[in-house]
């Protein structure tokens, strides 16, 4: 189990956030990011979006976030913390200009952020994500939070089986195991809140979009029952990346293998003892969702974690996608203030995005 939450802006909103400039180390990545570009739409819409990642940036750091995990344009890693640093944005836009510096400022549609910040029960990681163009309904704009139960984090040296008995406090009935998701869920809610009123407070941004989740992971293999090939799962998902992008708890990244190691055994764990959960999705071994639990619930011990799964294959199922459906049939800049003579963000921005050319 593990919380997960997406805070979207949209479109119409942009071009209140625009008008702040990029600063500092952030105004020299978009100086490098437009280097050689000769379209001034490109140029402008680079620059905003180098000045949303700063303001974002800014509004974690409003909330005591500053710990650097990965700085990355498009499927291009300028930076990744392999030790633990903290506070470490500066370090982070040093090894993104000395990279392009060697010539790799190219035209980007994506830009990346991700932070980790300790609270006393929760671990939580999250990523900013700022594209340059979007598909018309898609919010450009978004930050998803990942949050963990800190105190169920595995220790040197630590087997499955005895996660398992430290985990069994919280199983021993259904009022505890209740009692460990209402816990961490207010824990969890607190924080979006913090981080929300950050957004509208400094940003100036009266519209945004927010969702959470509770996240059991299921699993096809029957052989995950086997606390050992848990284990070797264990080690192998520190390197582990994915294509498809869910949550940024998949990418393996430095520290969160032993964070994320007891969400691995929930699943089995709830059905060992009975346990009846509601509310939550269950999601694949890479996040993909499977199938939403209603208020209703589901009882665990019914039948195996893989025979869930097999069933909820058959079912619909739909990942959060940042605002909207999108057939990918229109797309287009919002970053340059109209200076296209046309509305770039489609139909999603209405009458009321001054950078679409409305009143």
């Amino acid at each position: 189990m593990y919380l997960s939450g997406q805070i979207a802006v949209d479109p119409s909103q942009v071009t209140n956030i625009a008008k702040t400039k990029p600063t500092k180390g952030f105004a020299k990545m978009a100086y490098f990011l437009s280097g050689g570009l000769v379209s001034k739409k490109e140029e402008q819409e680079t620059f905003t979006a180098v000045a949303i990642l700063q303001s974002i940036n800014m509004v974690l750091r409003a909330v005591g976030v500053n710990n650097i995990v990965k700085l990355s344009k498009d499927d291009v890693t300028f930076y990744e913390d392999t030790e633990g640093k903290e506070d470490d944005l500066q370090e982070a836009l040093n090894a993104f200009l000395e990279s392009n510096e060697r010539g790799n400022n190219t035209l980007f549609n994506t830009l990346s952020l991700v932070l980790e910040h300790p609270t006393e029960d929760m671990q939580y990681l999250m990523e900013i994500r700022v594209n340059r163009t979007h598909d018309v309904g898609i919010f450009p704009i978004t930050l998803v939070v990942n949050g963990l139960i800190r105190e169920l984090a595995a220790k040197e040296g630590e087997s499955a089986d005895e996660l398992k008995s430290r985990m069994a406090t919280h199983f021993e009935s259904q009022e505890k195991y209740d009692a460990t998701i209402s816990g961490s869920k207010a824990s969890f809610e607190l924080f979006l809140d913090a981080i929300e009123e950050e957004f509208r407070q400094h940003m100036k941004v009266d519209s945004v979009e927010r969702s959470s989740h509770t996240r059991i992971i299921c699993s096809k293999e029957e052989s995950l029952k086997s606390a050992q090939e848990i284990g070797s799962r264990r080690k192998e998902s520190s390197t582990s990346r994915h294509d498809n992008y869910y949550d940024p708890l998949y990418y393996g990244y430095y520290g969160y293998n032993d964070y994320f190691f007891y969400s691995w055994l929930w699943s089995d764990m709830c059905h060992d003892h009975s346990i009846h959960v509601q509310d939550v999705s269950l999601v694949t071994e890479t996040g993909g969702d499977l199938l939403e639990v209603d208020e209703k619930g589901v009882d665990m011990a019914a039948q195996e974690p893989a025979e869930l799964v097999e069933a909820a294959e058959s079912a619909e199922s739909a990942s959060f996608d940042g605002g909207g459906a999108a057939d990918g049939s229109d797309s287009g800049g919002f970053f340059d203030s109209g200076d296209s003579g046309g509305s770039s963000c489609g139909s999603s921005c209405g009458s009321s995005c001054g950078g679409c050319g409305g009143d």
